[in-house]
């Protein structure tokens, strides 16, 4: 239909079949073939941001992951991948006894404070802690039932606010997705270009 790019962003509406309308809980959708449907904010979804393929791929089978979902962001849409991890660097535990208690968010300002992570994940984190209102495999989690099954697993409450490299403060994928638009829109126009 020659809509623009950033389509990919954000869009008023996205394609399913039954089972994928049925776990992003858009009703009214019967069958195996997949067909466009127009979104309602309650549906949380529009853009690849907001694919459950994207959100599965880029967690850790558990929990969300907002490493990973932010590393996917900026490699793929910004074209800024950071350099590669220093040998020897373990993976951030939520069983650490370090970590017990805290928000991710909380656990990865704490992985920040190291010379050997921090110049990364100071440009990693932020992007990717917008993700933490959807779960491991892209189901919403931020209120209804699935923050009911999240309080149940993680005993903690969504936090998705993260302060980002452009300066903006936001809460969520919808002011993620905003943002990029509004401050990094010629980064993605090369980035897509260049891949």
């Amino acid at each position: 239909d020659n809509r623009s790019l950033f389509h990919l962003i954000d869009a008023p509406d996205t394609f399913v079949n039954e089972t994928l309308a049925a776990h992003y809980g858009i009703d009214g959708v019967y069958g195996p073939a997949f067909r466009r449907v127009e979104l309602a904010p309650e549906h949380h979804r529009g853009g690849v941001l907001t694919h459950a393929a994207i959100l599965t791929g880029n967690s850790d089978g558990v929990e969300g992951h907002p490493i990973k979902r932010g590393m996917w962001l900026v490699k793929n849409l910004l074209d800024e991948p950071p350099p590669p991890p220093p040998p020897n660097v373990p993976e951030l535990e939520r069983k650490d006894p370090k970590n017990r208690g805290l928000t991710v968010p909380q656990m990865l300002a704490l992985h920040r404070e190291s010379k050997a992570c921090g110049g990364c994940h100071r440009h990693i984190d932020p992007w990717g802690l917008a993700f933490e209102e959807y779960d491991a495999v892209g189901g919403w989690q931020r209120d209804g039932a699935g923050a009911e099954r999240r309080r149940q697993r993680t005993k903690q409450p969504v936090d998705a606010v993260a302060e980002l490299p452009t300066g903006a403060t936001i809460n969520g994928l919808r002011e993620l997705k905003a943002e990029l638009v509004r401050s990094k829109a010629d980064t993605i126009r090369r980035a897509v270009a260049r891949k």
